[in-house]
């Protein structure tokens, strides 16, 4: 389900840089969130087919939410290091952005939050 996340994040990304003036690490941060609360509905059943409630699942949102919060800083540091520092496009960033967090957040996924 990480291409749902995927389309959604780029989706808000995109319509950010192309309509309005923010910078482009402050619609990296927007883009990421919207995709970030999808993906946890769809990761917990989807693909770790965790259905448990209760207690287990506020821990699994709280480390859910720091691998992201953390994925975040790096993204959002990288989108402004790329742009701003290298001068590449923020499309082109986008797609590097994308690879390093699709490995950190993965990780993250199968050997933190969602341990059976």
């Amino acid at each position: 389900m990480g291409i749902a996340n995927t389309i959604i994040d780029i989706a808000v990304f995109t319509a950010i840089v192309n309509l309005t003036s923010w910078p482009a690490y402050a619609a990296q941060c927007a883009g990421y969130a919207a995709g970030m609360i999808n993906s946890f509905a769809m990761n917990k059943v989807w693909t770790f087919k965790r259905f448990d409630t209760g207690s287990s699942m506020v821990g699994e949102a709280l480390r859910f939410f720091a691998v992201n919060a953390f994925s975040m800083v790096v993204s959002s540091s990288t989108m402004w290091m790329l742009t701003d520092i290298f001068g590449f496009s923020a499309l082109i960033s986008k797609s590097v952005i994308l690879l390093l967090i699709l490995v950190i957040n993965y990780s993250g996924y199968r050997f933190w939050v969602f341990t059976k």
